[in-house]
């Protein structure tokens, strides 16, 4: 889905983990006995049914992709929040942005700079949330055990 629709935020991921010397054929790293020999991240992030606070993943290694996947209908409505954007509409400069959040949708931002949350919601069924990015942490251990 990456190489189609987000090559750019793959290509970013993928560079940083190569700029820290992270690639496939560290033994630890989650693509090392692939079949398809694939480079990049491989890490991903899910939850269900899960709201978090307001953050910003300090430890992330590059700019993310966010999902969310529903299963089941929403009874109230469910947002994504980034609190420390501000959006310039029609000469009104407004202050955090909210997405409602659908079946299927896809956001790509930087999380390390933009502080970022959903709210809670009720719902009949399941929300999946997934979110990928370079991860930083695994990017610095890595480091230090080769040296």
């Amino acid at each position: 889905m990456a190489e189609q629709y987000f090559p750019i935020e793959l290509s970013v991921m993928t560079q940083s983990e190569y700029s820290q010397g992270i690639t496939s054929y560290l033994e630890d790293h989650p693509c090392n006995r692939l079949i398809s020999k694939r480079e990049g991240p491989c890490s991903i992030s899910t939850s269900i049914n899960f709201a978090t606070p307001q953050h910003v993943d300090v430890r992330d290694g590059s700019i993310s992709i966010f999902g969310w996947f529903h299963i089941g209908r929403p009874i109230t409505d469910r947002y994504f929040l980034m609190s420390n954007l501000r959006v310039e509409k029609q000469g009104h400069v407004f202050t955090g942005l909210a997405i409602k959040l659908v079946d299927g949708l896809i956001v790509t931002g930087d999380g390390r700079m933009i502080c970022h949350g959903t709210t809670t919601s009720k719902f009949n069924g399941e929300i999946f949330g997934i979110q990928f990015a370079a991860n930083g942490v695994s990017m610095s251990s890595k480091m230090e055990t080769q040296s």
